[in-house]
């Protein structure tokens, strides 16, 4: 009975061996150890760059606030020198 069920499977086939299975297993976990360390360094790349961007526009602000501040200072009339 049981040479009935293998019965319609055809000899020329290759046959998947066990080894075959964890040659693939290792490839498809060197492959996702891979992309899992790109992955990782392309997200350190864009957070170092959004932290550089964040940085510039923090100078540019406090800047452009000290040079507004300090031309306001300057425009000021000094107070008259006292009467004696």
């Amino acid at each position: 009975m049981s040479a009935d069920l293998f019965a319609d499977v055809e000899s020329d086939e290759p046959r998947i061996t066990i080894e075959d299975v964890k040659h693939r297993a290792v490839a498809v976990r060197d492959l996702a150890v891979s992309e899992a360390k790109r992955s990782t360094n392309e997200m350190l790349h864009e957070r170092a760059t959004q932290t550089v961007i964040i940085g510039v526009a923090a100078v540019l602000a406090i800047t452009s606030l000290a040079y507004y501040l300090g031309s306001r200072k300057c425009l000021r009339q000094p107070p008259p020198p006292p009467r004696y």
